[in-house]
């Protein structure tokens, strides 16, 4: 009961499984006040075994564990590679006005988010000023 499926039980937990068997029919019936104190001392006393079993079973370990420290031999290194890329380019000048206004609204028409924009506005301002939306 007590023994798990790695080892048998061992005698000293034989009988202590023996004096904790509680047959089916006292199990149903009432207990009375002095074996409520004696299944609590047998409970005590599983419970001393337990705490010896492990003691020993941990010293036992413990002296199987001292095994020799393990060296370790880390080889490190280091490498680090740097190129440094030439400076960047200047800047290109700023461009020159435009001289007349058609210049300047064919030179805002070269980029295409500035066409989208006042295609946009074309097309949401017509309606609008022609009263159509309202």
């Amino acid at each position: 009961m007590f023994g798990g499926p790695m080892k048998p039980m061992l005698p000293n937990m034989q009988r202590i499984a023996g004096t904790l068997a509680i047959p089916q029919e006292a199990a149903l019936a009432p207990v009375p006040r002095e074996e409520e104190k004696q299944a609590t001392s047998s409970w005590g006393q599983l419970r001393d075994v337990i705490r010896e079993e492990m003691s020993a079973a941990l010293s036992s370990v413990s002296h199987s564990a001292a095994v020799r420290p393990m060296q370790f031999i880390i080889n490190n290194s280091a490498q680090a590679n740097v190129e440094q890329a030439p400076a960047p380019a200047p800047a290109p000048p700023p461009p020159e006005k435009p001289s007349t206004i058609l210049e300047g609204f064919f030179r805002f028409m070269e980029s295409p988010l500035n066409r989208i924009f006042v295609y946009g506005m074309i097309g949401i301002g017509q309606p609008v000023l022609k009263m159509d939306i309202i």
